[in-house]
């Protein structure tokens, strides 16, 4: 039986069936690669060291994507996928380079924030910035820790070639533009965000990776090119990158990635 004209404005209303206009995105979202829950080894800052730097390397989804924000934590997945988190004082200042344009992320409209234990670190939303479809841009960071004797968590995975990740007795490469000048300098651990998160202005996928070795990258390269079968599929889809978050760990257990298990990790997705 046909439905009348005002059977279907009422279904209209209700939601049950759309009216026809395309639907807008209005939730923030993951609009990026290579990011996700921390899973290495710590690393000392080191005599004299004053802080560390980095810069990390992602692509974007195949939608253009408004309203970006960065999401850390010191949330580590460590023996069998148990989570943990670092109780290490970190202050965080973080900024997104695209395009050679780079933009500083603000916490509450401040440069830096402290995290450490389970605290979650989301900047504001990073100025009027856009982040163009298909397109790789930088992840720039820099942490200080009270103490060279402390010590900072790090990703065992690799990214794309040119991310980087040092300590350093210099001065703040935060705001540069394109490779940070790493002279002189102690090796050092390199960090993605645990997310990157904006609006997209129409429907675009995301994933979140649960894994265990095999979702980690064994029986493949631990590269930005490899990094398991999950990661380098979901970077070329029809020529475009899916936006995804990896929690995962070599000898991980899906029992350590339940919720009841895994709180903190499941907070993100």
């Amino acid at each position: 039986m046909a439905l009348s004209p005002s059977q279907i404005a009422a279904l209209v209303g209700a939601g049950v069936i759309s009216g026809g206009a395309p639907f807008v995105p209005t939730q923030p979202q993951l609009v990026a690669n290579f990011t996700g829950i921390k899973n290495g080894t710590f690393v000392q800052m080191g005599t004299g060291n004053v802080r560390a730097l980095g810069r990390s390397q992602h692509r974007s989804g195949r939608v253009r994507a408004k309203n970006l924000r960065f999401l850390d934590t010191l949330v580590y997945l460590g023996t069998n996928g148990v989570e943990s988190s670092s109780g290490t004082l970190n202050t965080l200042k973080r900024a997104i380079e695209i395009g050679g344009v780079t933009t500083q992320a603000l916490y509450a409209g401040l440069s830096s924030i402290d995290i450490s234990g389970s605290a979650q670190a989301l900047s504001d939303i990073i100025g009027a910035i856009e982040l163009p479809p298909d397109t790789d841009f930088f992840a720039r960071w820099e942490k200080t820790l009270a103490l060279d004797t402390q010590s900072l968590i790090a990703h065992a995975l690799v990214g794309p070639g040119t991310g980087q990740g040092f300590r350093t007795t210099g001065a703040s490469q935060l705001l540069g533009t394109g490779a940070m000048n790493s002279s002189g300098t102690s090796a050092g651990p390199q960090f993605w965000p645990d997310g990157i998160f904006g609006v997209p202005v129409s429907p675009m996928s995301a994933v979140g990776i649960i894994g265990d070795s095999v979702g980690n990258y064994r029986e493949d390269v631990n590269s930005g090119p490899g990094g398991g079968a999950w990661a380098r599929a979901l970077n070329d889809i029809l020529g475009s990158a899916v936006p995804w978050m990896k929690q995962t760990q070599n000898g991980h257990t899906f029992g350590n990635a339940s919720f009841a298990n895994a709180p903190l990790q499941k907070a993100q997705l």
